[in-house]
């Protein structure tokens, strides 16, 4: 690739890279047209780029679904990192790699409450169609949530594991559980002692 060579340039400013399972496929989020950043798709076999969302609100955190057929990613309304509260995600979507869909799977919980800097933390694909995410709050435990997400259908749903140490998660992928630490002072409902439980994601 020559520098100069402006036939090449798929984007003037381009982030969270992402490739497709497959290998053929390249999501980044690139700010190319209008005055969002938004969800492209390179093909590196006949080298077209096509764009995949078209929102007003900046996307971001690209995760592929196992079988390539989905994109999911953030709608964020501003990304000055630096700044506390500055990067406030709204929802989550996903955009079909065909180009055919763009749905909204959920809306971000407490986007409104900034001053708990409540994050996002993927775990992974339960199956082609499904993930699991939970969302947590260093100052106030009591906010976080775990959903299970169904691309397809569109829809979550929310486990009842709803307070667990900050980062205690970790997700078994084929037996469909989620491990779960929890501390004295996180217990949820009906359990008794703190320590590490596995959870069933179904």
């Amino acid at each position: 690739m020559s520098p100069d060579n402006e036939d090449e340039l798929l984007a003037v400013v381009a982030f969270d890279l992402a490739w497709s399972p497959s290998g053929q496929n390249l999501a980044f989020i690139g700010a190319t047209d209008g005055p969002s950043a938004d969800v492209y798709l390179y093909d590196r076999h006949n080298g077209s780029t096509k764009r995949l969302t078209d929102g007003p609100h900046t996307a971001g955190m690209l995760q592929w679904s196992p079988d390539g057929k989905w994109i999911v990613h953030e709608s964020i309304s501003r990304i000055h990192f630096m700044r506390p509260g500055g990067r406030i995600t709204l929802a989550v979507w996903a955009a079909a790699a065909d180009g055919s869909e763009v749905k909204k799977l959920y809306d971000f919980p407490y986007q409104e409450n900034v001053e708990m800097e409540v994050s996002q933390v993927f775990h992974g694909w339960i199956a082609e169609d499904r993930f699991v995410v939970t969302f947590e709050s260093p100052y106030d435990p009591t906010v976080n949530r775990t959903y299970v997400v169904d691309v397809s259908k569109g829809d979550y749903v929310e486990l009842p594991y709803y307070s667990f140490s900050y980062g205690g998660g970790a997700l078994a992928p084929i037996s469909e559980t989620l491990l779960l630490n929890f501390d004295s002072n996180e217990l949820p409902q009906g359990t008794t002692r703190h320590g590490l439980y596995v959870a069933p994601l179904e």
